[in-house]
């Protein structure tokens, strides 16, 4: 997989953020787009993270891991 540092990398409902900005980003430097598209999609990695760690210990893929995803905290 080929990921472009400088080019949109995420436009998950109406967010637009780079690989660049958002590990600016995690590391509390200011990235190059607004603060709130780059927080949200930080959230959905978080999100996305937490529920491939569940699904590693055993949690199957289910509605209930979805809801879960979705309810996970900011």
């Amino acid at each position: 997989m080929c990921v472009s540092l400088s080019g949109p990398v995420s436009q998950i409902e109406g967010t637009l953020s780079s690989l660049s900005d958002l590990l600016l980003f995690e590391l509390e430097e200011a990235p190059g787009v607004p603060f709130d598209d780059v927080g949200e999609v930080s959230n959905y990695v978080a999100a996305l993270e937490h529920g491939l760690a569940r699904m590693a210990s055993g949690f199957r893929l289910s509605s209930r891991w979805l809801r879960e995803i979705r309810d996970h905290p900011e």
